[in-house]
């Protein structure tokens, strides 16, 4: 009732160019706002439950499944490492290169974790709070409220995301060592395998870590994207309506114009013929005087 007494305000001061539809659409739009702060039906929490699902869907698994995926392969790829040293007394090259499988692999593995463990716990405290921002999204003040807790949570989303493909691309990696050392057993080396796999783990590792400032560089140019496309929307909606008014008054004004010469013409013509009745009348007149002189 406030929000339709400020706006009567405008419309009286003249503000508002589409008072009525302006209205219609406020209205509508708050409504649907105010379904999810509600959470009537459960639309908030099917809406936040879906996109907790992006992060599973897009790997096709459970993110901290992946993890257990790369642990088991690094188990297979030591053993194999070191069970091609065939030295006699200590194999010392197959200790070296499963150490260096290992280093590689935990590494990975420990940098995802604290990526995974930042990302949900980020996005469990923008689930929470979500009622709170969305309503925000009702006014055009709180509106940048709302953008940022939108980015912050497609940002971790985005994060999970890309650590979660980068450790499959390190699991992928050791799986084909395996099959190389599977079919070159006797001319693979032992260093220089455990060697590539320590540094294919550090170099994953790097990028699973930046992966959280990538994320959140995509999440804030797409937030941007969506605000400037509805920014550039609403002024073209808003030339387009003082477009239609500016024809409508240039319609109005000719026609009240023409109606104006109208209605004089009408005047001057109907003066016209009077003034000829007169002078008509009174020539009569000056006739019969003469007539009866």
């Amino acid at each position: 009732s406030v929000y339709i007494l400020w706006v009567g305000y405008q419309i009286l001061a003249g503000k508002r160019q589409t008072p009525l539809q302006d209205l219609v659409w406020d209205l509508s739009k708050f409504a649907i706002i105010l379904t999810f702060v509600s959470n009537a039906d459960g639309y908030l929490t099917a809406a936040m439950d879906a996109i907790k699902s992006m992060k599973d869907g897009f790997l096709g698994k459970p993110v901290w499944a992946t993890l257990d995926t790369m642990w088991s392969t690094t188990q297979l790829l030591a053993d194999k490492v070191y069970a091609m040293d065939q030295s006699k007394y200590v194999s010392v090259e197959g200790g070296i290169g499963s150490m260096l499988v290992w280093g590689g692999s935990i590494l990975i593995m420990s940098v995802a974790a604290v990526i995974y463990m930042l990302a949900d716990v980020t996005m469990q405290l923008a689930i929470l709070v979500a009622p709170i921002f969305i309503g925000c999204h009702m006014f055009g003040f709180t509106r940048v409220m709302f953008n940022n807790w939108l980015g912050i949570l497609f940002s971790s989303v985005f994060t999970v995301i890309f650590a979660g493909v980068l450790v499959k691309i390190g699991t992928e990696f050791q799986t084909d060592m395996l099959s190389q050392i599977s079919r070159d057993a006797n001319s693979t080396n032992i260093l220089t395998m455990g060697a590539m796999a320590f540094v294919i783990g550090v170099l994953i590792a790097v990028f699973v870590w930046k992966s959280s400032s990538f994320a959140q560089q995509l999440a804030g140019a797409g937030v941007e994207g969506t605000l400037q496309g509805m920014a550039l929307l609403g002024i073209g909606a808003a030339g387009m309506a003082v477009e239609k008014t500016r024809n409508q008054m240039k319609r109005g004004t000719q026609t009240a114009a023409e109606w104006a010469g109208e209605k004089v013409e009408q005047k001057r013509a109907s003066t016209g013929a009077l003034g000829m009745e007169a002078r008509r009348r009174a020539s009569l007149e000056k006739a019969r005087a003469r007539s009866s002189a």
